[in-house]
């Protein structure tokens, strides 16, 4: 009897203040480690993933986007430093919509942003495809969530080899019409994603598709939620669930004359 009750006593605590440890949500958004034109730091904030690296930029011709030929296979998988960069047009007509919460504007040049590109020709992206890599770690399993993003002028986000967010289409103005674009969040949902276990074990790839000859950037920032994380109701309904059988236990000994030490 002393053993059960010490036994529930503990395991009913321990589930009881879980909740919190069984969290199983992850954030994950884009930031780098310099910082640019403009650029207000907002460095990794709560998000898990490692700064962006530039991968560099393969051709785009034509006028319409298209998946790369490349696939996800990275011009340079080494990776340098990228930006963090900023709407610099900011007065009454800004082209870019602020970054989402949390997150910030990542490009590959400093002085990346509308009215720099628009006013100084060296400063201005060539049409092409702009690659950028980050990676985290998780608790291997099955999650679901969302993740918005913004881009100029359009871009596509995989997690481990899986197409996220695609790419918009229809260039108008100064980013494309539909899909991800510099002016309006584009939110989409996850579901079903496998994350593996283990530091850096997860990989995001995220292609900025710039045909405008303006200003490249990307904006993401997204949470994921583990699908088989316990509910922290559920935990907490069980730990007390057991304390109360351990207080049960305990006065059943009390009364027997039993006395139980630690």
């Amino acid at each position: 009897m002393k053993k059960l009750s010490l036994a529930l006593l503990t395991m009913g605590t321990a589930l009881a203040i879980a909740p919190a440890a069984f969290a199983g949500t992850i954030s994950i958004g884009s930031w780098a480690t310099l910082t640019g034109t403009g650029a207000t730091t907002v460095g990794m904030g709560s998000n898990v993933n490692t700064a962006l690296l530039y991968n560099g930029v393969s051709g785009l011709t034509t006028s319409e986007i298209t998946t790369p030929s490349t696939g996800t296979t990275l011009p340079n998988s080494t990776g340098v430093a990228a930006w963090e960069v900023t709407n610099v047009n900011s007065g009454s007509n800004p082209v870019w919509a602020p970054a989402v919460s949390g997150s910030s504007w990542v490009s590959n040049t400093a002085n990346s942003g509308p009215t720099l590109a628009n006013t100084v020709p060296a400063d201005a992206d060539e049409n092409g495809y702009y690659y950028y890599t980050s990676t985290f770690a998780a608790t291997a399993g099955s999650y679901s969530g969302s993740i918005s993003v913004l881009a100029d002028d359009t871009m596509e986000l995989y997690i481990n080899g899986n197409l996220i967010v695609g790419f918009g289409s229809t260039i108008g103005g100064s980013c494309v019409v539909t899909g991800p674009n510099c002016g309006t969040v584009d939110t989409v949902t996850v579901s079903g994603l496998s994350l593996l276990g283990g530091t850096n074990a997860n990989t995001i790839e995220v292609i900025d598709a710039q045909m405008d000859v303006n200003a490249a950037g990307v904006d993401f920032e997204g949470t994921l939620t583990s699908a088989s994380t316990p509910e922290p109701s559920s935990l907490l309904l069980l730990g007390t669930g057991l304390l109360g059988l351990a207080f049960v236990a305990f006065r059943k000994a009390k009364a027997s004359g039993v006395t139980l030490g630690m």
